[in-house]
């Protein structure tokens, strides 16, 4: 499992857009254009409203945040951070 972490909660000097980390986030996971999968997204306004944003059906979504979840609690030696 891969998670994206950018530090992106950490106010710099120069704040970026929340486009400018999801371009960094996207070009950090996905090697190719051709390359097959699902997504889900999620962003927090400054306002504190979080969305989700996924191509994936509902259960689908709820097996994997519980993948997630069992493998940053059990194992986060093993989870990929970059």
């Amino acid at each position: 499992m891969k998670v994206i972490d950018g530090k992106f909660g950490k106010k710099e000097a120069e704040e970026s857009s929340l486009i400018d980390k999801l371009a960094y986030a996207s070009s950090e996971m996905v090697a190719s254009p051709e390359e097959k999968g699902s997504f889900i997204l999620m962003t927090e306004s400054e306002e504190g409203l979080a969305q989700i944003a996924t191509d994936m059906s509902l259960p689908e979504v709820f097996l994997l945040f519980e993948v997630i979840k069992h493998s940053l609690l059990t194992n986060p030696e093993q989870t990929t951070i970059h």
